[in-house]
């Protein structure tokens, strides 16, 4: 059983980025359709301090706003479960890349990581035994002890990890949604 869960935070760069446009979806409609059409998830869920109406996925309200750190950790608890993690600001995943992730052992989270050692922990896989490492306050300090396979973002498509974090990347976000409707892939 694997959850995807879909942290949806206040941006200070650029406010209700989630519920911004690409076509005529908003951003954070785009993920939840494509993880359910994946047929991937038991449960689609979003969490977020903000109510707003989502199809295909469970809503809960993120009433402590502590971050996306102490999100995954308590989806973790309440699940029992491992844990596909991705950014409400992440449009254009793969699904394949996704079922790589899944084609590893549950006892191990899956973290893309860049070369040069940046990694991308909100579009990781998350297994429940990260559960028995005491909690920290970073990803990084998180994923540094838990156990895990690190695999090489390179590897993935090209627009895989783009988010939307200022108006500057929703313009290239709207730039990327046309380019890949003109090639006939789904977004």
């Amino acid at each position: 059983m694997v959850i995807a869960v879909i942290p949806i935070g206040n941006s200070v760069r650029l406010k209700n980025k989630h519920f911004l446009t690409l076509g005529n979806k908003r951003i954070i409609d785009i993920i939840v359709e494509n993880l359910f059409k994946s047929n991937l998830f038991d449960e689609i869920v979003v969490y977020s301090m903000v109510n707003f109406d989502i199809n295909y996925a469970k809503f809960i309200k993120d009433n402590e706003g502590k971050g996306p750190i102490n999100v995954l950790i308590n989806s973790l608890k309440k699940f029992n479960t491992n844990i596909f993690f991705i950014g409400g600001d992440i449009p254009f995943f793969s699904i394949k890349s996704i079922k790589n992730m899944l084609l590893y052992p549950d006892n191990l989270s899956i973290i893309p990581k860049w070369e040069n050692g940046y990694m991308e922990p909100l579009h990781a896989l998350y297994s429940i035994s990260a559960l028995n490492y005491p909690k920290k306050d970073s990803f990084h300090e998180f994923i540094e002890q838990i156990p895990k396979v690190f695999i090489k973002a390179e590897k993935f498509p090209e627009y895989e990890f783009f988010n939307v974090n200022t108006f500057k990347d929703y313009t290239i976000a709207k730039e990327i949604y046309q380019l890949l409707l003109n090639q006939n892939h789904e977004v």
